[in-house]
């Protein structure tokens, strides 16, 4: 049996895609976010696609992704580090022990998150959570990416390595 391509993979993803969530083909609403996008994507892929076929489009796009980018294991890894990192110093500022990190607690032992202590309280209680954390960290990667995107149009910002 012959084995299909990752393009074939994803150019049947790519144009069947607006058949499954748009069968008119209309224009997409600009008003989404890409999150909403990555959400709607998802959902239909586990409506449209029985399991086995999720797990082999998985394990294709984790093979490409791994000669793509062979660093990729190191990146994941560095990933993990810095994410326990985190957990430590936010554990170590959190001397109140409830979870969370309260401006004078962020002042004292954690000075450049004091500094956007504001941005990252959304919700305007005076304490930071994970959550808000993690929240304003996706909002900065997702700010990244779309200045990447205007500033280079034609290239995929997440890529590491020099063409």
């Amino acid at each position: 049996m012959k084995k299909p391509s990752l393009l074939a993979c994803l150019a049947l993803l790519v144009f069947t895609r607006s058949a499954w969530t748009d069968p008119l083909n209309l224009p997409s609403n600009s008003s989404r976010s890409a999150n909403e996008d990555q959400v709607e994507d998802r959902q239909v892929l586990e409506e449209k696609l029985p399991p086995e076929a999720r797990k082999r489009l998985r394990e294709v796009l984790d093979s490409y992704s791994r000669q793509a980018y062979p660093d990729g294991e190191q990146l994941a890894e560095r990933r993990r580090l810095m994410h326990d990192r985190m957990q430590e110093r936010l554990n170590n500022a959190d001397k109140s022990g409830v979870g969370s990190i309260s401006r004078s607690e962020a002042q004292l032992r954690m000075p450049r998150l004091a500094r956007q202590f504001d941005q990252i309280d959304t919700n305007g209680d005076n304490i930071v959570t994970r959550e808000e954390i993690q929240a304003a960290r996706d909002r900065a990667a997702m700010e990244r990416r779309e200045t990447a995107r205007v500033d280079n149009p034609g290239t995929d910002s997440r890529s590491t390595k020099s063409q």
